[in-house]
């Protein structure tokens, strides 16, 4: 991906897989496609190795379906960077975070390693 500047004015560079501040966005109806996908790969693979293997394949294959959308989250802001086809900096979406209602800190990040909730 090439580097993308966040309206805050922080660089968000080409970066390293997987990458703490990046998300895969499954679509819901999507999800049990992919399930039934992996369930299958999971079914036909010889070991741990090879389900690994193939999993990393079903999930490339609907990222690159243009059906995962890559989301990034700007380490300084907390916007969500979103690029609906996977590399394309061209259809970038934005979306800001209503912190008002959100505990310190109000990242994505912070919620998915539990250390953010909503408030009361």
């Amino acid at each position: 991906m090439p580097r993308v500047s966040c309206p805050c004015g922080e660089s968000v560079p080409p970066h390293a897989v997987p990458h703490p501040q990046t998300f895969a966005l499954i679509w819901e109806p999507d999800e049990e496609t992919l399930l039934d996908e992996l369930l299958t790969a999971h079914r036909e693979a010889g070991s741990a190795k090879a389900f690994q293997q193939q999993a990393y394949v079903v999930l490339s294959r609907h990222a690159h379906a243009r059906r995962n959308p890559e989301v990034i989250e700007c380490d300084h802001c907390g916007r969500l960077l979103v690029f609906p086809a996977p590399g394309a900096p061209h259809s970038l979406m934005i979306y800001v975070s209503e912190a008002a209602h959100w505990q310190e800190p109000y990242s994505l990040r912070a919620f998915m390693e539990g250390r953010s909730a909503l408030t009361d």
